[in-house]
């Protein structure tokens, strides 16, 4: 399970070059590390578009909260269903992000 908005790296890169303040050399060296990073296909609980409004980290936070569990309660609930157990023979349960 990923998150629902698919975003490919060009797409990614057009939007982010207008929104960071360096200069152009220094930008040319940010949109390398992206090329580098070889990241073909990003995901994201936001479309492009609003990826890119501004927000406050507190509102940030809670986007990323919430998102983080709904997608993991739906993750959850799929593997236990898939291995056909009950949560509760569940001793620990290990994320990142």
């Amino acid at each position: 399970m990923v998150p629902e908005y698919c975003l490919d790296q060009e797409s990614v890169k057009r939007a982010l070059r207008p929104l960071l303040p360096v200069s152009t050399n220094r930008l040319d060296a940010v949109m390398a590390l992206f090329d580098n990073a070889l990241v073909k296909r990003r995901f994201s609980v936001l479309p492009l578009e609003q990826l890119c409004l501004p927000r406050s980290l507190s509102d940030t936070m809670a986007l990323y909260r919430d998102s983080a569990v709904r997608l993991g309660r739906t993750v959850a609930a799929d593997c236990l269903a898939g291995a056909g157990v009950s949560a509760r023979v569940v001793d620990l349960v290990i994320t990142l992000s």
